[in-house]
């Protein structure tokens, strides 16, 4: 079943792909080098804030044998493909965490261009069979739609939101220190959500 980061088992890996893309509710008529200039502000303002609050790197070598993420420019399909390849072939047990813009086709990498469910799937096809994904956390919107993409090409468990996910942080910090301590990773999206239910008096 799920086992967490602590397990005893063969070289684990994590690939964490974290593209804001800078996308901001700005009014209609804003000139264009304006909305440029704020979401390229926003995107590294974001984006550096989400690594600060979770410490991804933090954990090689002591939960992770090895974590890379994938960000600006590097936040593109070629670069996803190439990392899970290199993880595969070189013996690592992997995990994903997605934190990007999406609808249940995809998700936003660099510069607004789409990673699809059929780029996906495409990454088992051209490495020749299922790769050794144990778990796949996703923050993006309508996440579930990629589910079924995840497990086909190897994916032991995935987790994605079934509409809008309008509170990415704290979900993924709360999630990510349960997971961390040991919980499975069921437990800890369980209970990530539960206590952001909790402190938000969802039901």
């Amino acid at each position: 079943k799920d086992k967490n980061p602590s397990d005893e088992v063969k070289k684990k890996a994590l690939l964490v792909i974290i593209e804001n893309t800078g996308q901001l509710p700005l009014p209609s008529g804003t000139p264009k080098w304006i909305e440029d200039n704020l979401e390229q502000l926003a995107d590294t303002v974001l984006e550096g804030a989400e690594e600060a609050i979770n410490n991804f790197e933090d954990t090689e070598g002591n939960l992770y044998d090895k974590v890379v993420l994938l960000e600006d420019q590097t936040a593109i399909f070629s670069e996803l493909e190439k990392q899970l390849h290199d993880f595969a072939k070189n013996g690592y047990e992997i995990d994903i965490i997605v934190q990007a813009h999406v609808n249940s086709r995809g998700f936003s990498g660099y510069q607004h261009v789409s990673i699809s469910d059929s780029d996906i799937l495409s990454i088992k096809t051209s490495y020749g069979k299922k790769l050794p994904i144990r778990a796949v956390y996703q923050m993006n919107c309508t996440g579930s739609g990629l589910n079924d993409e995840w497990r086909k090409i190897g994916a032991k468990v995935v987790s994605g939101a079934d509409k809008l996910n309008y509170f990415p942080e704290p979900l993924m910090s709360l999630f990510w220190r349960k997971w961390k301590s040991g919980l499975s990773f069921e437990k800890a999206v369980k209970e990530a959500y539960s206590d952001l239910s909790d402190y938000l008096w969802i039901a």
